[in-house]
């Protein structure tokens, strides 16, 4: 599968137009085959209908089973960064609470902390920029929880114990969300999908070629219809390729609520 997801990520078209010719390839085994089985036997053998049906349905079977596994990795991915969007609003209302001059610099530094996680969502799979992000996300974390540390020191009061914890799960869930981006669908899953289509397709061209018939546009029609499916799969269930990606609104809401509360800058005389 790594290779069918670096090459979706490098390009797409190259994915649709690879997976496309590998399935008609298939269809033209089976033609071939099934020609020569007819000019060797004039009799059609029975049943080849009802086994090309057979793998047509546990074909349509799989085809559900991989799009259910890809819609739940990228409903995983959609939750995390809601939830991470959450956690950095409450931490942000909480710093607000606190009397201490340094829980707006908190509020500062957060709204900093969202835009590098909004920038971790919306990134290509370039591990050197990944890693950046990473590194600056690391950084924050630190700068704030070191801010947040000397407040709890200075005023040891409800208040600020529970900033620390707001701030806690907030850095929390940037693990969950990193874990989240770097899991794909099951390989296992995905070549499965990848041999029962070609299997049927192969199937379908040798019915074709028993009865000496061709039927090349609808075979190409069908061949159509399930690369569009399987690279639809494809694009859920593995990050930052593709058109399918995951919003990064929940994260410009927490930026429009920090400018809001946060001070209009005073103005140099």
């Amino acid at each position: 599968m790594d290779f069918f997801a670096h090459l979706a990520a490098r390009s797409v078209p190259a994915f649709i137009a690879v997976l496309f010719i590998g399935l008609f390839i298939a269809r033209e085994i089976g033609l071939w085959l099934g020609r020569r089985h007819a000019a060797d036997d004039a009799t059609v053998p029975d049943g080849v209908g009802l086994v090309v049906g057979s793998m047509l349905g546990l074909l349509a079977f799989v085809l559900a089973l991989t799009l259910s596994s890809s819609s739940g990795r990228f409903q995983e991915r959609r939750q995390n960064t809601l939830s991470e969007a959450s956690a950095i609003s409450s931490a942000v209302s909480r710093a607000q609470s606190v009397t201490d001059p340094r829980g707006q610099e908190i509020v500062r530094k957060l709204a900093d902390y969202t835009r590098v996680r909004m920038a971790f969502v919306e990134a290509p799979p370039d591990p050197v920029q990944l890693a950046e992000i990473e590194r600056r996300s690391a950084a924050l974390q630190a700068e704030i929880r070191r801010i947040a540390v000397a407040i709890v020191q200075t005023q040891p009061n409800s208040f600020t114990v529970s900033l620390l914890n707001y701030l806690d799960t907030a850095f929390g869930a940037a693990t969950s969300i990193r874990f989240a981006f770097s899991t794909r669908m099951m390989p296992q899953l995905f070549w499965l999908l990848l041999g029962m289509a070609a299997i049927s397709v192969g199937g379908m061209g040798y019915q074709t070629g028993l009865r000496k018939q061709t039927l090349r546009k609808f075979s190409l029609l069908i061949i159509v219809m399930w690369t569009a499916v399987i690279t639809e799969i494809l694009d859920l269930g593995t990050p930052r390729i593709g058109t399918i990606s995951n919003s990064t609104a929940v994260y410009q809401w927490v930026l429009d609520e920090i400018a809001s509360a946060l001070p209009p800058p005073v103005a140099p005389r």
